[in-house]
């Protein structure tokens, strides 16, 4: 769901739940503020997400990979759009999961909170080297990769 979808699930839940007797309004309640609730509806999206940036699409390995042979100034002009990339996706993302879990807190077992608060310190670290990574590649002096100085190289080794 995106948000707005989830925002009017929410309300619709709110309605229906504002429609129970006491006994039923307590019952859903209870399950309403449950940490698998509360986990599934506000934090497991954009968790998978995060999890997803730092595990399986590292983009700083992916800009390496992508400018192994770029120019400089290739590879200048590409890192503000993929460092942006990662603040407005999985940092984001992580931010929305983290004031969830303070909003929360409550919720969550003394162990559950921990594991959490762990996760989120790991990604945190991730996320911001994959940022310092991709930054460290502007204007890298005699990048022996990059396709202006790979060629001048192999004109000098001819000789």
């Amino acid at each position: 769901m995106n948000n707005d979808e989830l925002e009017i699930s929410i309300n619709n839940l709110e309605k229906d739940v504002d429609k129970l007797n006491g006994e039923e309004a307590l019952k859903a309640y209870t399950k309403y503020t449950s940490p698998k609730t509360i986990y599934k509806v506000t934090m497991m999206g954009n968790l998978r997400s995060v999890v997803d940036a730092t595990d399986r699409n590292d983009k700083s390995i992916d800009f390496f990979y992508d400018h192994l042979h770029s120019s400089q100034k290739e590879i200048n002009r590409d890192i503000n759009p993929t460092v942006n990339d990662i603040k407005n996706g999985p940092v984001y993302k992580l931010s929305i999961v983290k004031d969830e879990l303070q909003k929360h807190r409550d919720a969550f077992s003394k162990e559950q909170l921990e594991q959490l608060e762990t996760a989120m310190k790991g990604f945190d670290y991730s996320l911001d080297t994959q940022l310092k990574t991709i930054r460290s590649y502007k204007n890298i002096v005699n990048n022996p990769y990059t396709s202006n100085n790979y060629a001048m190289k192999k004109k000098r080794n001819k000789k």
